[in-house]
This record gives C-alpha cells, structure tokens and sequence, in this order.
C-alpha cells in the first residue's frame, strides 16, 4: 500500500503542473493479468474509468499471426487471364470476330508482308475459297496457284503502294470482317464451318490486285510462237529489187514461254539491191505479254504500245507470222519465220 500511495501522489502531481485551466483526467487504475496466447505468457492491461461502464484492454498481437499477414501483403495479386486483360486486348474487333486485336493485329501484318513479297504459295493457304479476282473465280488453292504466274505482269501498282501503307493497328472492321489498305484492298475475317466451328481468320477479298485495263491483263499464248526471225514478207519473196534502196524489218524473237517472248526488231538496209548483212541497227527491243484473246501480245514502252497480232494459222505446224501496230514503219506487213524445220518457204 505504501508504493500505490506514492504512485498516486506522483501522478497528481504531474497533472497539476499542466495547464492551470484543464481538469484534471480521473486516475487510472493499473493492475497486471497473466493469461495464455498459444505462444507465450504476456502481460495484459486493463484501464477501468470509473465515471464509465466502459473497460478498455489492450492485448499484444500473436507474433505469428502477424507475421503471416505482413508475407500475405508482399504477394502480388493474381494476374487477369491475358484475354480479359485491357491492358492486353481493347476488343477493338469485336464486330468482327471474338478473335482477340492482338492475334487479328499480327495476322493482317503476316498476311500484308505475303502480298508485298508476293508470296503466292503462302497466300493461296490462307484464302478462304471460292473467291473472285479481277473478275475471275477461284475454286481452290490449286487453281489461284496457276493463275499467280502471270501476276507478277499485271499487278496493281495502287494495291502495293496501300498494302505497303497500312500498319496492320486498329483497323477499319464491320460484320463482314477486317480491312487492310485503305479501300479494302484485301478483307480477312474469321471463317466457320457449317457446324459453325472456327477455321480461323482467313483472307475473305482480294480488291485491284490486278490492272483492270484489258491491255495490262496478261493471259496465256492462244497461237505458237517461235524462236527464230520473223523477216518482212515482201524483203523475202521480193526479186524486184535492182536498183531499189530501202528499209525492210525482221523481228528476233527469243526467250519463248506460255504468256511472253522477248523480241528485237531489226532495220535491214537495201542499198541498190542489195541486202546488207549489217543487223546491229535495232528499231525497238523488249518483253510482249499476250493480252486480250491471246492471240495479240503487247510491249509498253516509252514510245508508245507496240501490238504483235497472230492469226489463227498460227498454230503448229503451219508457217509462223505476225503482223505489227503500234509503229508507222511496221505497219501494214506481214512477217514470216522462215527457219521452222520442215516448213521453210521456198
């Protein structure tokens, strides 16, 4: 009893040496308890306000415990699933497919580098069939094959130039599906079965992928063409020529295949009648491309279009001509290869 009167007296005499006008607080009454945590005997203490029912105790946390939720505080949440990720998928396509942008975004830009390095075979597996191009239709992947020979004559300059121009990110989509370029050079969309499965995206339209211009539109050889020299009619058959000075023309023709042939056309000089040997004077050179019914074949160049017309006695193994438009001095004559074995003229 002795050490709590000195306690109390001490206290009092804190609390008077505060401030002269505030009441002092009512004592509080101090006492220790022993009781058992799980771990360890710990003090507990208990503060009784006597002007109030309320008892306050003050107990020291379970050190495990706490322990376990300061671990539990350093650990990352669970991540989203990537595809209900907004940082990771905006649904941009929606519209369209349930395709995440991410897959549709880096199937439009594999897709794209196919066109521009015009990679025929990787393209033909992606296409969704039948499908019409440049008016002509499609069955299946062998028949688009085929046809890709020519392409490489007769395509778009336009559809390059947007395929190349289009960044592959959050384009332009509807319900029919997704656009690359900025006309709708080429549509892809996901592609279901008839048990409505997904076959994926697939390429579902190929718009301009070649000149719509008849004479640009390159199409397999209708009549035969040799390897040789075709020369003017008249400057073969002709025996009338003492004393005559003029120009006659032959056409070289070489490097032959299904849809082109390379070709040199030749002045040969006649002086006083005689025909002279010297060929190096080259009137036009290049690459004709069949056209049309494949029957007329085409040269553009600098100086205007340079037309070879066949005739349907074209076909082996009758004696190979053609005629020329295109170039005043050509026009109006007939040319003969002479150098087919077994139907030379004689």
């Amino acid at each position: 009893m002795k050490k709590l009167s000195i306690l109390f007296i001490l206290l009092f005499s804190v609390q008077l040496s505060g401030c002269s006008n505030k009441q002092p607080d009512p004592p509080v009454q101090e006492f220790s308890l022993t009781e058992e945590n799980g771990l360890k005997e710990s003090p507990t203490t208990v503060e009784v306000f006597p002007d109030e029912t309320t008892v306050s105790v003050t107990e020291p946390e379970n050190r495990s415990e706490s322990i376990d939720r300061a671990d539990e505080a350093k650990t990352d949440p669970p991540s989203q699933p990537e595809e209900n990720n907004p940082e990771t998928d905006n649904n941009f396509y929606r519209t369209a497919t349930n395709i995440s942008s991410a897959e549709v975004e880096q199937y439009a830009a594999q897709v794209r580098q196919q066109f521009l390095t015009q990679d025929w075979s990787a393209i033909s597996s992606e296409i969704s069939y039948p499908i019409t191009i440049s008016g002509i239709t499609y069955e299946n992947s062998e028949d688009f094959l085929n046809a890709s020979d020519s392409f490489g004559s007769n395509l778009s300059d336009a559809f390059l130039t947007a395929v190349k121009n289009e960044d592959c990110v959050e384009m332009f989509c509807n319900y029919e599906g997704i656009m690359i370029g900025e006309s709708g050079q080429i549509w892809i969309g996901e592609v279901l079965n008839a048990d409505l499965s997904s076959q994926g995206l697939k390429i579902t339209a190929i718009n301009g992928l070649l000149n719509t211009n008849p004479d640009d539109i390159t199409v397999d050889a209708a009549v035969k063409v040799y390897d040789g020299v075709y020369i003017e009619e008249a400057g073969l058959y002709d025996a009338d020529l003492e004393g005559k000075t003029l120009t006659y023309y032959c056409v070289q023709t070489s490097k032959i295949t299904k849809d082109s042939f390379d070709f040199q056309i030749v002045a040969i000089p006649v002086e006083n009648g005689t025909i002279q040997d010297d060929l190096s004077n080259v009137f036009r050179a290049g690459t004709a491309y069949f056209i049309e019914d494949g029957k007329k074949a085409i040269c553009h160049n600098d100086t205007g279009n340079l037309y070879f017309l066949f005739g349907d006695d074209q076909i082996e193994p009758t004696l190979g001509k053609m005629e020329i438009d295109g170039a005043e001095a050509l026009e109006g004559k007939v040319y003969i290869n002479n150098s087919i074995p077994g139907h030379e003229a004689g």
